[in-house]
């Protein structure tokens, strides 16, 4: 299935792109699409990154659906 995946800040820098899309396993999850994300962007971060599902803040054991929208979050702060 196909999934829209959105990088903002540090990330967008990594992988040297806004936006792009994934064509992931029909079981896969924030974590699993990740991961992939991981192997073909091996400069992302180790560690969990904060990630939304057409536009909700989620957990990395979220299941995807064909046509999500999936946006990494890198950390921010506020005052």
């Amino acid at each position: 299935m196909k999934v829209k995946v959105l990088f903002f800040g540090r990330y967008r820098e990594l992988v040297g792109a806004s936006q792009l899309e994934a064509d992931v396993p029909a079981d896969t999850d924030v974590a699993g699409l990740l991961e992939q994300m991981r192997q073909r962007y091996p400069s992302l971060p180790p560690f969990p990154v904060p990630a939304a599902v057409n536009a909700e803040f989620a957990g990395p054991q979220r299941a995807l659906s064909e046509g999500d929208e999936v946006a990494f979050l890198p950390s921010f702060s506020g005052g």
